[in-house]
């Protein structure tokens, strides 16, 4: 009887562990609670140029919490050409957009995308490795560790007000292939497409 009940507790044990360890993975990739972007930002199209700035950053990052803020990127790292569309995978040993590097590559994007009607946004990625996406200082979706080529969390935002709004890119290759790919499903739309070009917008090489 001793035996029996020492052997059912391991065993409950293991099973246990190993259903908290895969409901926990489950969780971290379940959408974030939806938000809603009211405020576009008082910007002149005008006074706008093509693209998101990219800042590079030279460090082998595991997740996209050890990497700087803009502001503390601006400093720290160095700045590259707009980036006009994110729809690119890298093969390996490809040098990461203009980088300059095969690995151990940080990227820190900022600009504006242009949110054109009211009503709800999806967005989602295919990344490899960790990513941040951010509008107007909310946090959207993330999947912020080292992987390989995955589709990221869905994000929802509903939009109260149309314009142009800030975005915030954290994104990190450390070995291998690199994948970097932004994916939204705007209103009246029924599945995800690549964001289009003309709707990002930028000041200035570090914004």
């Amino acid at each position: 009887m001793k035996e029996y009940f020492t052997g059912f507790t391991s065993v409950s044990f293991i099973f246990l562990f190993t259903l908290m360890v895969c409901c926990l993975a489950g969780c971290a990739k379940q959408p974030l609670l939806r938000q809603q972007l009211s405020a576009p930002a008082a910007v002149i199209p005008a006074e706008l140029a093509p693209g998101l700035s990219v800042i590079y950053l030279d460090k082998f990052y595991r997740r996209t919490g050890q990497m700087p803020t803009l502001a503390e990127a601006k400093t720290k790292g160095r700045p590259g050409k707009p980036l006009f569309q994110l729809n690119h995978q890298f093969a390996h040993e490809g040098l990461v957009f203009d980088s300059g590097a095969q690995k151990g590559v940080g990227m820190v994007l900022a600009g504006y995308i242009y949110l054109g009607e009211s009503g709800e946004y999806r967005f989602q990625a295919l990344a490899n490795d960790g990513i941040e996406f951010s509008l107007e200082g909310k946090l959207i979706f993330e999947d912020p560790a080292v992987h390989s080529d995955r589709l990221s969390p869905e994000g929802t935002v509903d939009v109260v007000a149309p314009g142009w709004y800030p975005i915030l890119i954290r994104y990190f290759q450390r070995k291998g292939t690199a994948t970097l790919k932004l994916y939204w499903q705007p209103p009246g739309a029924t599945e995800f497409s690549i964001i289009p070009a003309e709707i990002y917008a930028h000041q200035g090489a570090t914004e």
